[in-house]
């Protein structure tokens, strides 16, 4: 059976995602650990996404420090 939560993020327009990467390599690049307070399962989601597409990206730093935590309101 086929997961619809994969198919969501082809919902969030390309601008705005490559905006989230960027905003994710920027906090990689100036912290070890990134922590994001979302007060939707959709944004909390979405940005679980966008870390994995950076991860296969290679945007996380090389020492592995960044990591992201997810906060939910």
């Amino acid at each position: 059976m086929k997961n619809q939560w994969n198919d969501m993020i082809l919902l969030l327009p390309l601008q705005e995602f490559m905006s989230l990467i960027s905003i994710k390599r920027k906090l990689c690049a100036s912290t070890s650990c990134s922590i994001f307070y979302v007060d939707s399962l959709y944004a909390a989601w979405t940005l679980h996404q966008v870390s994995e597409v950076a991860s296969s990206l290679d945007l996380h730093r090389v020492d592995g420090g960044c990591h992201a935590h997810y906060f939910m309101g």
